[in-house]
């Protein structure tokens, strides 16, 4: 934890909470606890959270959300939600979950996200009803499960309701529990659009006008250098053409600009931008949280962490704002997702750099085909809404 810390990866102050150290005082009446990994599950579960604020029944209540990452906490500061705490998941060791939940008495907890905690899980479901919504088993997780069928029966036995994200997760899940599962609902097709600032995306283009322009969205550490390669190939068919490069991790943007001084490129990084004077070869995004904003300015999109080891981001973001999507080859955090892209011709997959220049100078010398693959991908978020009011109220069955 401590070398978390000191990698930015934790809070400065907060950390102590991963250890169930607060400061904060429980509210009285009844506290519905809901927990998720990072931004996009915490995005997903927005409707849910809103139908529990604005609830008659659940008016005196409170909502505790739990999450992982630094970048779902700072999201969570700006949704600025009325009658809701955040902290930071505790550790899953036995005695820091008791003292987390000795301190928190929830009332309910509701489970969002792939990853299973078991003492979190064991010692919630000694004190309340215990949900799992938007499960997903990918196929990973799936074969390491397996191999301890016995465990896991025990563990997702502990659940008093469970909706599996897809029917391909919920064909998974039945391996390890007799009880009956909701009906397949992938919450994050019902996540608002991202946020904007407006002025910013008027300045923005203006500067990029009569320019083709390829975002490349949160990238990491050894993609970048495929990315250039390809843009170096692109942009020798497209001569017009800039990059947009939005960093997973703003700190890199030293490394990057090495990068691309060593392609002999040239690049404006937007932190030093204030003046949005100036775009160059390669526009580096070094600041968090603006995602919106790029996704209205640019119709071609390349979702990053998928030309590396990483497993990918959500496509569903830039799919809700009609985004013609690319993503590389190492999808596994959203397989079911990009599967059922794939299917309807809602996305595009590259094995490597060169696939990808190939694609992009195809996809920006065909403004209708572009216009396919955004049209199909918006199509697939088009989702009946009354699932989550039926949701909502069999979990609202469960709080006691």
């Amino acid at each position: 934890m401590f070398y978390r810390k000191a990698k930015g990866k934790e809070h400065a102050t907060r950390y102590i909470e991963r250890f169930a150290q607060t400061s904060l005082k429980r509210p009285d009446g009844k506290l519905i606890w809901f927990h998720v990994a990072s931004v996009g599950e915490l995005r997903a579960i927005l409707p849910i959270v809103d139908l529990c604020i604005n609830d008659e029944e659940l008016r005196s209540s409170t909502i505790l959300v739990t999450t992982m990452t630094l970048t779902a906490s700072q999201l969570f500061v700006q949704l600025n939600l009325t009658r809701v705490i955040h902290q930071f998941v505790p550790l899953d060791s036995p005695s820091i979950v008791r003292r987390f939940l000795e301190h928190w008495k929830p009332s309910c907890a509701i489970f969002a996200e792939s990853e299973i905690w078991p003492n979190l899980i064991f010692e919630a479901s000694k004190r309340c009803n215990v949900a799992l919504i938007n499960a997903t088993i990918s196929n990973s997780s799936y074969n390491k499960w397996s191999l301890i069928s016995s465990t896991a029966k025990e563990v997702f036995g502990l659940f008093s309701l469970i909706a599996p994200a897809s029917n391909r997760s919920a064909q998974r899940i039945k391996k390890f529990t007799v009880r009956p599962l909701e009906k397949p609902i992938n919450l994050k097709f019902f996540a608002k659009p991202l946020p904007y600032d407006e002025k910013l995306l008027r300045r923005l283009q203006e500067l990029f006008q009569n320019r083709n322009v390829l975002l490349c969205a949160s990238t990491h550490y050894g993609e970048e250098s495929k990315l250039l390669r390809a843009f170096s190939i692109i942009r020798k068919q497209v001569p017009d053409v800039a990059f947009i490069i939005v960093l997973r991790h703003p700190h890199r943007a030293k490394a990057v600009s090495d990068l691309i001084r060593a392609e002999r490129l040239t690049y404006t990084l937007k932190s030093a931008d204030s003046n949005f004077e100036k775009a160059g070869d390669v526009y580096i995004v070094d600041t968090i949280g603006e995602l919106g904003t790029f996704y209205r300015l640019c119709k071609l999109v390349f979702v990053g962490g998928s030309l590396v080891k990483v497993g990918g981001h959500n496509i569903l973001e830039p799919a809700m704002l009609e985004c013609c999507i690319i993503t590389g080859r190492y999808f596994h955090n959203f397989e079911e997702i990009v599967s059922t892209f794939q299917e309807s011709e809602a996305i595009v997959t590259v094995n490597n750099h060169k696939e990808l220049a190939a694609q992009v100078i195809e996809l920006l010398n065909a403004p209708l085909l572009m216009d396919k693959y955004s049209h199909n991908a918006s199509q697939l978020m088009t989702v009946e809404h009354q699932i989550i009011g039926d949701l909502f109220l069999k979990l609202k069955q469960l709080i006691t």
